[in-house]
């Protein structure tokens, strides 16, 4: 650009002047019996050499400056025309990009349909079918393969359209104790949640995932994974084994056309039973059935005003040590109690997982978090915590379907002082436009404009609790 020094032309310079010298040196070597002496530097000296020599010396000296000058002032005349034309250039594309953001100011965000549906459940040969509204329909069928028994969970699809980004969660697990005759608070139970990587096509099935299993020298497990056990109590000695799980499948519709938006289905949310026999390692599993006599209903116990509750708030543009992070949030707790073992749960930007640190201490009654980066697993060091460039490369992922609002489901479980359980569930809202545009200006600084505008927020945040006091 004009206005910098190009190093490489003052090195060329450099070797020309040395070998300048190293000729002059060859042609007229230094005389041993008059040695070169530095006393001239606070002494006053005569130089005598030969005339032609003399001559050549100015003259190269003067070819040298005008060389350098000529150079200099047709690099600045050439460069200001060039750089001109890149900013008019890029300036139009911004017009462009804010055209499109006017357009997207006058339409409504992508229809959210209710925010979770009541299953219809049918069991039949040990396998569990769960029929949701969306014409959903989750299948935990009992499955056994080599050394492993258990069962696996899946989803058929009996709409129109194809789904995407289904995903499946297990965001609690209670031990059942015979003493009390109710479930424990399964505190130490690490949520689980997964995401379908393809879409599944209508009237087709998506792959099956373990939902729990039992192996060889393990505890129970949930998941495909070894991290999320269930632990029973050692001091419970009972060889039947009951739990109560509690699950949710998320998913949202593919556009058919590029004015088409997305949305997203009802969340299909239920609690399970699951028991386990030890000694013969049988399973069964059934939907929980509340008693009907005290008119118990099957929805989460009511919140209470010293309950815990998080809010979250977005930073854009923000900086992780050295590394751009793109966005980051930070958590605050804005109920009545501390918050404990806060998980903020992975999350999926196309391609791309975003997970966040698991070791968020106790958030007491109005305090925050410091920002906190999410680290895009599949990027490099230097993009690792760059998570508005994830969820932009989600977009650019779309190709034919360039919608401009995008929508990104997001959980966080987390605990209070008593050990009860609590969900909360939000998404992010994406503007890629926006984010593209800021990437613009944030790249090209010359480039003066309006200031920035928010391409991330976050949704009213839903809160539920998971174990009754």
């Amino acid at each position: 650009m004009a206005g910098q020094r190009d190093w490489n032309k003052c090195s060329f310079f450099a070797t020309v002047a040395v070998g300048a010298l190293a000729v002059i040196a060859y042609l007229r070597p230094p005389d041993p019996a008059h040695p070169v002496k530095l006393d001239f530097l606070w002494t006053s000296v005569s130089l005598s050499m030969p005339l032609w020599l003399a001559l050549l010396t100015a003259v190269l000296a003067v070819a040298i400056v005008v060389y350098i000058v000529n150079r200099y002032w047709r690099r600045v005349s050439q460069a200001v025309p060039e750089n001109s034309q890149e900013i008019q250039q890029r300036n139009h594309e911004i017009t462009t990009l804010k055209a499109s953001i006017a357009r997207l100011e006058g339409r409504k965000p992508a229809p959210r349909a209710a925010a979770s549906a009541a299953p219809e459940i049918h069991a039949a040969n040990g396998e569990l079918i769960l029929n949701s509204p969306d014409d959903i329909a989750v299948k935990v069928t009992p499955n056994e393969w080599q050394h492993l028994k258990g069962y696996i969970i899946s989803v058929v699809n009996h709409r129109l359209g194809a789904i995407n980004r289904v995903k499946f969660t297990v965001y609690s697990a209670q031990s059942f104790d015979t003493r009390h005759n109710a479930y424990r608070d399964g505190r130490d139970f690490n949520a689980f949640a997964r995401i379908e990587p393809d879409p599944i096509d209508a009237s087709h099935s998506g792959r099956g995932l373990w939902f729990v299993r039992k192996d060889r020298g393990l505890p129970l497990l949930v998941g495909d994974d070894s991290d999320h056990p269930l632990r029973w109590p050692d001091a419970d000695p009972a060889t039947v084994q009951r739990w109560r799980l509690t699950i949710a499948i998320d998913s949202q519709t593919v556009p058919m056309k590029e004015s088409d938006a997305i949305v997203l289905l009802r969340q299909v949310k239920m609690t399970l039973i699951l028991t386990w026999d030890k000694e013969k390692n049988e399973f069964g599993i059934a939907e929980e059935v509340q008693a009907q006599n005290d008119g118990a209903a099957k929805n989460a116990p009511e919140l209470a005003a010293t309950d815990p509750r998080l809010s979250i708030t977005v930073i854009e543009n923000a900086n992780n040590g050295l590394f751009r992070s793109g966005a980051a949030i930070t958590v605050k707790n804005v109920g009545g109690s501390e918050v404990h073992s806060l998980v903020l749960q992975d999350l999926i930007a196309g391609t791309h997982t975003i997970s966040f640190p698991g070791n968020i201490g106790v958030l007491n009654a109005g305090d925050s978090t410091p920002p906190i980066h999410g680290r895009v697993q599949d990027y490099g060091p230097l993009q690792q915590h760059d998570i508005a460039n994830a969820m932009l490369n989600a977009w650019n992922d779309l190709r034919d379907t360039k919608i401009e609002h995008m929508s990104f489901p997001a959980t966080a479980t987390y605990t209070d002082y008593q050990g009860h359980q609590f969900m909360a569930s939000w998404t992010y809202e994406f503007l890629p436009i926006k984010c593209h545009v800021n990437q613009l200006h944030r790249d090209k600084k010359e480039i003066t404009g309006e200031p920035y505008d928010p391409y991330l927020s976050v949704s009213a945040i839903k809160t539920e609790r998971l174990s009754q006091s």
